[in-house]
């Protein structure tokens, strides 16, 4: 039986898909949907040279990788840049792959390293941001401001949106003033933040006024997941339509991390589960107008460690980079997706379960 908050959802979400339906668009991404994936190890040349044709040659035409500040601003106000980082970047492009470059952490000449939130770490931050952009000028045009603020990642500690806010609305301008071309994304937060209205305090805040885009990291993969790719579409349709109801804003969304880790106990899927869950995420995304572009995590295992979670994300085994079952699934998604300009939200490349149906449409 309906709830009546659910009736009122439910009835919410109608409107939202006759909008969708009813805006002209094309409900299918395709032609310019990226499917990219995250590398690690840019500065490591001879490495790139042995994955990234690997990359365009299963049809992903993207990566996403850290630029970070602690790597280029090591006496202040002087910005130096990796000669191998260079060599990766160039590489990349040479193999028709667009780079996304993360803007991120913190530097141990700024708030001890830490989030960059006094004045003068925030001045740092907009500073080595405009270096690295006039750095690769017109070779790069996505940026992403930050890495999942809410975790402590790269030796920081868990940030407050505010500051996130604020680091957004200085950096942003600052970026534009030196390439207007740039593509900049905004948020780029886990799960919990996508439920707990961080991305509509920034829309509060203004910081969403300065933002090309949206990135999300839906991570679903935790028990049970029968319906996960669906659970996880759920809860960024409910975000597109509160941005667009409540404060008026239609940005695209920008899916840079998802995936699913195949280490043995707690939260691991097996392999062959994890080709399902790409297959599936990447039909959803593809069914969704909004949705520019999906980067995958990762693309090889970050370790031996069979039960390590996080070092085993990858579409390829650390060893030898043999190839798990999903690195089929990503060749075979890329190739149908490219192939049909015409699917909609009623006509999904790989079907989601009868089970899940309820929750695979924008419409609620």
């Amino acid at each position: 039986m309906f709830s009546p908050n659910k009736l009122v959802y439910f009835g919410m979400y109608i409107l939202f898909g006759m909008l969708l339906l009813c805006s002209g668009e094309k409900a299918n991404a395709s032609a310019s949907m990226i499917i990219g994936v995250g590398v690690h190890r840019l500065g490591d040349y001879r490495y790139q040279s042995q994955v990234l044709p690997l990359v365009r040659q299963v049809g992903m035409t993207s990566i996403r990788t850290d630029i970070s500040w602690s790597g280029i601003e090591r006496v202040k106000g002087v910005y130096e840049f990796d000669k191998e980082v260079d060599r990766s970047v160039d590489f990349t492009i040479q193999q028709g792959i667009e780079p996304l470059l993360i803007l991120d952490y913190g530097n141990p000449l700024y708030d001890n390293g830490k989030k960059p939130i006094s004045k003068e770490a925030l001045r740092g931050f907009v500073n080595y941001a405009q270096a690295v952009v006039r750095h690769f000028g017109h070779k790069v045009r996505y940026y992403e401001i930050w890495n999942e603020w809410e975790n402590g990642l790269g030796n920081t500690e868990p940030g407050h949106i505010d500051d996130y806010a604020a680091l957004v609305k200085a950096t942003y301008p600052a970026i534009k003033s030196v390439n207007p071309h740039t593509v900049v994304l905004v948020g780029a937060f886990t799960t919990g933040r996508l439920m707990d209205g961080w991305y509509e305090r920034l829309a509060f805040l203004g910081a969403l006024n300065t933002a090309d885009g949206l990135s999300v990291h839906p991570y679903v993969y935790q028990p049970p997941s029968d319906c996960a790719p669906e659970h996880a579409f759920t809860l960024i349709d409910e975000l597109v339509e509160t941005l667009r109801s409540r404060y008026a804003l239609q940005l695209p969304i920008y899916i840079t991390e998802i995936g699913w880790p195949t280490n043995q106990g707690k939260s691991g899927a097996s392999e062959s589960v994890q080709a399902q869950m790409l297959e599936r995420t990447l039909s959803l995304a593809a069914a969704r107008p909004y949705v520019r572009g999906v980067w995958w995590y990762d693309l090889v295992d970050d370790g031996n460690d069979p039960s390590n979670k996080e070092a085993n994300f990858g579409l390829l085994h650390y060893m030898n980079l043999d190839a798990k079952p999903a690195w089929s699934s990503m060749n075979k998604m890329t190739s149908q997706i490219a192939t049909h300009p015409a699917a909609s939200t009623s006509e999904m490349l790989v079907p989601s379960p009868a089970a899940c149906t309820r929750q695979s449409s924008p419409i609620k």
